[in-house]
């Protein structure tokens, strides 16, 4: 086939231009359904066929249609994605000037928190860090005003009822199967609530007794088809055994605080006797056995 056949010259082209300013009628659908897709339709005005954009920055609608609330979730979310250790002074300074005006924009900043702590465990240890500073600077205390009643909310208990809410919720998986039906989804979040708390505890936000109480509620709890209970309680004894030992012992010898034991040793030994049952595999007796030896490495 020769090209040149195809080649028209400048005469010709202007000729040949004005017939085809109109789409053929029978072509019009096979374009629609061309930009079906995109959702994208083609329409005459006057002597010229432009395109429809029906859903195209459907994310800016959004935001333009949104309430207040949603427009603040939207800010921490955004925030919460950019944390990194180069910009976290940036970022903690942009959540403790951002003003919250009601209980629920108070919600979404905790629950944003704890998303983000037990689903990226890299970035545990600065949302840690980011409650901290959060509760040390005292600006997200908000005081609402319901039927002529003042309400003083704090940044602090709605944080502390988040973390007794999520460990509620982790009692109430029946095993490991349940675990994609419960709010965790997944068992690795269910692990990096317990990493999360146990760095809340090292950050001394959370206090040695809710560590031993929660320790011994998931050892009372674990069986055989419920390892994510082990799974949680050797990652919380990583995170926490050193300065666990240590204020457990002195707490024991201090008598005002009428605690006979010792609360590490305690749930220590707890997950000890658990290794020594034969109704569990290798893979929890193993994950026991490297708290046994960090405990010898690091003189706990």
């Amino acid at each position: 086939m020769n090209l040149s056949e195809f080649v028209l010259t400048l005469k010709e082209f202007l000729e040949y231009k004005p017939l085809n300013i109109d789409i053929h009628p029978d072509l019009i659908k096979y374009i629609n359904r061309r930009y079906k897709t995109n959702k994208t339709k083609y329409k005459k005005r006057s002597n010229e066929w432009t395109r429809i954009e029906s859903n195209k920055n459907w994310l800016l609608k959004k935001r333009r249609n949104s309430n207040e609330d949603e427009k603040i979730k939207g800010k921490l979310m955004e925030y919460c994605n950019k944390l990194s250790k180069k910009n976290y002074d940036t970022i903690r300074d942009r959540l403790i000037n951002l003003k919250l005006e009601n209980e629920t924009q108070l919600n979404y900043l905790v629950s944003i928190i704890f998303s983000k702590a037990i689903s990226e465990k890299t970035y545990c240890i600065l949302y840690t860090n980011i409650c901290k500073d959060l509760i040390i600077s005292g600006k997200h205390n908000i005081i609402t005003v319901s039927e002529g009643k003042k309400k003083h909310i704090k940044f602090r208990i709605i944080f502390l009822l988040k973390c007794q809410t999520m460990f509620k919720q982790i009692l109430e998986i029946e095993n490991d199967d349940a675990i994609e039906n419960s709010f965790f989804v997944y068992k690795d979040k269910v692990v990096g609530y317990a990493k999360f708390i146990g760095e809340l505890y090292n950050a001394k936000l959370l206090a040695a007794k809710i560590m031993y109480n929660c320790m011994n509620q998931m050892c009372v709890r674990s069986n055989p088809k419920s390892t994510f209970l082990i799974a949680c309680m050797c990652e919380l004894m990583k995170i926490i055994g050193k300065r666990f030992f240590r204020e457990s012992i002195r707490l024991q010898k201090d008598k005002t605080n009428k605690i006979n034991i010792n609360m590490a040793e305690d749930c220590f030994n707890r997950l000890v006797n658990l290794k020594n049952e034969e109704c569990y595999r290798l893979k929890e007796k193993f994950a026991i056995e490297d708290i046994i030896d960090m405990r010898k490495k690091e003189r706990w």
